[in-house]
């Protein structure tokens, strides 16, 4: 069975990856630039990425690193080391430009193969993500109805901590949901006008939160136009990624100037090799490998969300921690 049911093209690749595609029967989508490329990789999301050797560097670093959760393959890299760092996904890959063509048809075959598994994985991932979400969302009413009705502050303060507990279970699964949805493609961005101190103040009003932030709105409106539910998991990724960092006794600090939300964790340091991993695909669990309990899906979706709405995630070290901020453009 061909495990290649698409490959896009970007810029023009060598006879021999030709051959390989065609011998695979492959659905080749060629196109000339890194713009039209992610169109198509949104109307495709499961499509093999082939960047030619000949498309300007940045450019083709620039796509390969913003197309989350996807087989990448880099024709003709300059430094192997560096296409490895550029590309940031588990399910890249490198080859050479004069490399047969048995050997391209091997590896399209096996990148592809991973492609399919990994498909079948997030859609699986995605039913459990939904599935988990009533139940936690029943136990969180229970717990807030048994709140109001203890008078015992002892018996209040155990109901208390289960509605935490619940709800930080829920913001992984609210969290992983919508890394998921970004995986398979869903990426719609419905404008309309939002006030950013405001909206900030909703994201983090949660159980498992609330406790541990410190957040003083602006003292003007901060007005742009934007996805009020994108940005706003967006700003909850950033702040419980600063949660997950933060030392028990000392609180998230959260600041939102003119178009920008500053986050600041006070704790676990952030090696510099750790920050850009944050935002790539998957890098996150490296992160967790050296023991720092930052949330498995990472800032992908909120990078995503930052950049659909011409800004920038940035992750940059602060006194005792990191500084977490999502630029965004006011248009």
């Amino acid at each position: 069975m061909n495990v290649v049911e698409t490959a896009i093209v970007v810029g023009t690749v060598g006879a021999n990856v030709e051959q390989a595609l065609s011998a695979l029967d492959a659905d080749v989508i060629r196109v000339r630039d890194s713009d039209t490329a992610r169109i198509v990789l949104g109307q495709r999301p499961s499509a093999l990425l082939i960047i030619d050797g000949h498309t300007p560097e940045n450019e083709g670093w620039a796509l390969a690193a913003e197309a989350p959760f996807r087989a990448l393959l880099h024709f003709r890299p300059s430094d192997a080391e560096r296409a490895w760092a550029g590309l940031g996904s588990v399910f890249a890959d490198v080859i050479a430009e004069d490399a047969s063509v048995e050997e391209w048809t091997a590896r399209l075959r096996a990148v592809a193969a991973d492609v399919r598994r990994e498909g079948q994985r997030s859609q699986t991932l995605g039913y459990l993500a939904h599935d988990l979400n009533n139940p936690m969302a029943a136990i969180r009413i229970l717990g807030q109805v048994l709140q109001g009705e203890m008078s015992d502050p002892e018996t209040q303060k155990d109901v208390s901590d289960i509605l935490e507990a619940v709800d930080a279970a829920c913001i992984f699964v609210e969290g992983f949901a919508a890394a998921n949805r970004l995986e398979r493609g869903h990426r719609e961005i419905h404008a309309q006008n939002i006030e950013l101190g405001d909206l900030v103040a909703r994201s983090i009003d949660r159980a498992a939160l609330s406790p541990y932030v410190m957040y003083k709105q602006p003292d003007r409106p901060i007005e742009l136009r934007g996805d009020a539910e994108v940005l706003a998991q967006a700003i909850l990724d950033l702040v419980w990624t600063a949660r997950r960092l933060t030392a028990e006794n000392r609180r998230v600090r959260i600041l939102c100037e003119e178009f920008t939300v500053r986050v600041f964790s006070h704790g676990s340091s952030l090696p510099e090799d750790l920050r850009y991993r944050l935002i790539a695909p998957f890098q996150s669990v490296a992160a967790r490998e050296r023991q720092l309990a930052v949330p498995p899906f990472g800032l992908v979706f909120a990078r995503w969300a930052a950049e659909r709405h011409g800004g920038r995630i940035e992750v940059d070290p602060a006194p005792q921690g990191a500084e977490f901020r999502m630029v965004l453009n006011p248009g």
